[in-house]
C-alpha cells in the first residue's frame, strides 16, 4: 500500500512560494543533510503509475494525429513536443533551415524536465515528438518503464505526400530527407506500420501498452 506523502508547507500570500523552500533549506542544511539532493528527489510513493507514452517518427508519420487519438482513447493528456522549441527554431524550420544538434539541446532540455514533472503527476501524457536518434530518446527516458516510446514507421514517400498536402505548417516537405538521414530506428520501441489507417495504428498502441502494464 502506498503511503501518502508528508504534508506540504503552504505559501503564505504574497511570498512567491519561497518562504517554505527557504526554510526547508535552512532546516536540512542544520541537520546535515544536502538541500539540493533533497529538494531535488522524486516522492517517494510507489503508487505513482503515469506513464509518458512518445509518439515518435519523421515528419508526415502521423505523430500528431495519431498521438491526439491515443490520448482520447487512453484519457490522456497530449502534448506536442514542437510547442517547446524556442522561436529561432521555428523560425529556422519555417526558412527550411534543418536543425543540428546544438539546435535541439535547450528544446531536449525543455522536454526532459517537463516529462519529470508528468510523471510525479497521476495522468498519462502522450508526447508527440520526433526523438530521430537513440541519444535523444535516451535523453526523454526518464524512467526506465514508465516512459515508452511508440515508433511510427513510414514509407518515405508517404510522409512525403501527406507532407506536400499540409497547409500552413512550419515544416516544409523538402527537409524531410534531413530527417530520413538524421532518423536511428528504435529496437526497443513499439513500432507500428504508421501507412495504416488511424484507427488501425491507434487500436495496436493500445493493445499494446495494456499488455505493458499488466506485466
Amino acid at each position: 500500500m502506498c503511503e501518502a506523502p508528508a504534508p506540504r508547507e503552504h505559501a503564505s500570500e504574497g511570498d512567491g512560494g519561497l518562504a517554505p523552500l527557504q526554510r526547508r533549506v535552512r532546516r536540512l542544511a542544520a541537520e546535515g543533510s544536502s538541500p539540493s539532493a533533497e529538494l531535488t528527489r522524486p516522492p517517494a510513493c510507489a503508487c505513482l503509475t503515469a506513464m509518458v507514452i512518445v509518439v515518435m517518427g519523421v515528419s508526415g508519420a502521423g505523430k500528431t494525429t495519431v498521438g491526439q487519438r491515443l490520448a482520447a482513447a487512453l484519457g490522456a493528456r497530449f502534448v506536442d513536443a514542437d510547442e517547446f522549441h524556442t522561436p529561432a527554431n521555428l523560425a529556422r524550420m519555417a526558412a527550411g533551415v534543418p536543425l543540428d544538434e546544438a539546435d535541439r539541446a535547450p528544446w531536449l532540455h525543455a522536454l526532459a524536465a517537463a516529462i519529470d514533472g508528468w510523471l510525479q503527476q497521476t495522468g498519462d501524457v502522450v508526447l508527440a515528438c520526433s526523438a530521430l536518434r537513440a541519444s535523444h530518446r535516451q535523453a526523454l527516458r526518464r524512467h526506465p518503464s514508465r516512459v515508452v516510446f511508440a515508433y511510427l514507421q513510414v514509407p518515405a514517400d508517404v510522409a512525403r505526400d501527406r507532407l506536400l498536402a499540409r497547409r500552413d505548417h512550419f515544416f516544409k516537405a523538402d527537409m524531410l530527407g534531413s530527417q530520413l538521414e538524421t532518423l536511428e530506428p528504435p529496437d526497443d520501441a513499439l513500432t507500428v506500420d504508421a501507412s495504416q489507417p488511424v484507427d488501425t495504428i491507434v487500436a495496436e498502441l493500445v493493445a499494446h501498452l495494456a499488455a505493458r502494464r499488466t506485466t
